[in-house]
């Protein structure tokens, strides 16, 4: 019983007494992140970063299955920064990969705060004002530069790459 985790899919078989006699596994929970680092030959492998901020490795089985909505794609479709959930098999080996979007939005800074309630709002090129939570480690980048925090200016034109609890954990300044 310690095996089967939330997020599972099962089928139970019950007995006359409505007593669970079988918990037959069908689906196994699936892992959610954004992907950072994927490659699809010799030792193929996704790494992706959780909700927590935690980076994982994941090896691909031989046959892999990607999906996006309704749409088979290949496994060249994956991309960093999107979202996907993964689906492990027995020995820990992705076998499925879901695609539910990509973890990025880009626009013009039209206002930051880098204390108390860290924010930075952007407008996209729709014309939208979004206002976005910045992660507790945000990384800022500027081609190849790290930079701080404090470089950003409002009329920036940036990237923002969000982790799964839809807060800013990268800053690309374009």
């Amino acid at each position: 019983l310690g095996y089967i985790e939330e997020g599972m899919q099962v089928k139970l078989t019950l007995n006359s007494d409505d007593k669970v006699t079988r918990i037959e596994i069908t689906a196994p929970a699936g892992i959610q992140g954004t992907v950072t680092y994927i490659r699809t030959s010799g030792t193929k492998r996704i790494m992706i970063e959780k909700s927590n901020g935690q980076e994982e490795t994941y090896y691909l089985a031989d046959s892999v299955t990607v999906k996006e909505g309704s749409a088979t794609r290949s496994l060249g479709y994956i991309e960093e920064d999107m979202l996907v959930e993964l689906t492990l098999n027995s020995d820990d080996k992705v076998t499925r990969i879901e695609i539910s979007g990509r973890a990025y939005v880009s626009g013009d800074v039209t206002y930051i705060r880098t204390s108390g309630t860290k924010r930075i709002m952007i407008e996209k090129s729709n014309g939208d004002e979004e206002t976005y939570y910045l992660a507790e480690t945000v990384t800022v980048k500027e081609g190849s530069a790290t930079r701080s925090l404090g470089h950003i200016e409002v009329g920036m034109t940036v990237k923002l790459t969000l982790n799964t609890d839809e807060q800013v954990s990268r800053i690309d300044i374009l």
